[in-house]
């Protein structure tokens, strides 16, 4: 493991070789804990036997996952998604998140709503790693929902830009929407909302 995280990014036939014989080590200790399981099934019944027992039935599958998605980049240099790869075994769900293709994080993505005051008024965890633009339209159904109401001013980061988005957003009656930089181009730093007051009226859709 250590040889591996000290390999140069350049070391490709180093790190495949040790790659190989982690492989080979973590399948070996696998069947070990397999032959232990099979013991403490047929064992008599006690806490510690217990735990130790369901620890190892909730640890050896994602072991053999991540044994199988190994195998398929190293071994068979295959290029496994994102969606089908384990990334803690401790914390199975945890998700694989990269933003504009930069440093990869793991973990998982949060949308906060939150009030002219501040305060946060809802949270949203998807699975996986949505784009950002794929939950400008969900995020006001929600708070619509939540509160009863339609929100007069929705305000989001150019990350949730889509014409689609402000067409699907208008069509729910806001009256002034989203950041301008995020619909006409201009800096980052302008945070003037767009007035819909006075633009062309759209028909409605059921």
């Amino acid at each position: 493991m250590l040889e591996i995280a000290h390999c140069a990014p350049q070391a490709t036939t180093r790190r495949a070789r040790a790659s190989r014989a982690l492989l080979q080590d973590t399948e070996a200790t696998t069947a070990y804990a397999t032959c232990a399981l099979a013991q403490l099934e047929t064992s008599a019944a006690t806490p510690a036997i217990d735990r130790l027992r369901r620890a190892l039935q909730t640890v050896l599958p994602r072991v053999a996952a991540v044994i199988d998605q190994t195998t398929r980049r190293i071994v068979h240099h295959e290029s496994v998604p994102a969606t089908e790869k384990l990334v803690s075994l401790f914390e199975a769900h945890t998700d694989v998140i990269v933003k504009d293709r930069r440093t990869t994080h793991y973990g998982h993505k949060i949308f906060l709503t939150s009030g002219r005051s501040g305060l946060i008024l809802d949270c949203a965890i998807p699975a996986g790693n949505p784009a950002d633009a794929t939950w400008a339209v969900p995020l006001v159904r929600r708070h619509a929902r939540r509160f009863g109401v339609e929100a007069k001013q929705v305000s989001m980061d150019g990350g949730f830009a889509s014409r689609e988005n402000l067409t699907a957003i208008k069509t729910r009656r806001h009256r002034r929407l989203l950041r301008q930089e995020a619909w006409t181009g201009r800096g980052r730093h302008d945070t003037q909302p767009l007035d819909l007051r006075h633009a062309p009226p759209l028909s409605r859709r059921h």
